[in-house]
């Protein structure tokens, strides 16, 4: 291996573990700061993160109805369920809280976020300008508006997924 490609890759590590510490420092400072999940939506999304992750636990995978939410309603039905899995993943990675799983939440929005950026700054060979645009992207106020204003946690995640399927 060439000596100019491992320093290559040892700066993208760097970078990813800059990503890494810059997004729980983002979920630690939202958790200290007493940052309490907003949104118009927001709770609904904690809700059926709450019952894939109970339903999981109690080895069944998925109940379709729901007879709490709204006196009784399908919880898959009009919305995708990946923005559920994926808090139900953060809620199992911080210990079954359900607080936390909305902090470790936002922390893997911005780090999805900021990798984007990178793969676009490594095609265009600017990925020091890559990673600060990829920094104050997710700073911008429709992107904080949509997470915690409106408590879209889905469509945040899909725009993520959409940014990473326009790169390639």
């Amino acid at each position: 291996m060439k000596a100019g490609n491992v320093r290559n890759i040892l700066k993208i590590g760097l970078v990813l573990v800059l990503f890494a510490v810059l997004s729980a420092g983002a979920g630690y400072l939202l958790w200290a700061g007493g940052g309490y999940p907003t949104g118009e939506q927001t709770m609904y999304h904690l809700y059926r993160a709450d019952a894939l992750y109970t339903n999981v636990a109690e080895g069944k995978w998925c109940s379709l109805y729901d007879p709490y939410w709204y006196n009784g309603t399908m919880l898959w039905r009009y919305q995708a369920p990946l923005s559920a899995v994926v808090l139900a993943l953060c809620r199992w990675a911080a210990g079954g809280s359900c607080l936390l799983s909305y902090y470790y939440y936002i922390g893997f929005l911005l780090f999805l976020n900021l990798t984007v950026f990178l793969i676009l700054g490594i095609r265009r060979k600017r990925e020091i300008l890559a990673c600060v645009l990829g920094f104050v992207w997710c700073f911008m106020p429709y992107n904080l508006r949509l997470v915690f204003v409106e408590g879209k946690l889905d469509r945040a995640l899909a725009l993520v997924f959409y940014r990473y399927f326009s790169a390639f």
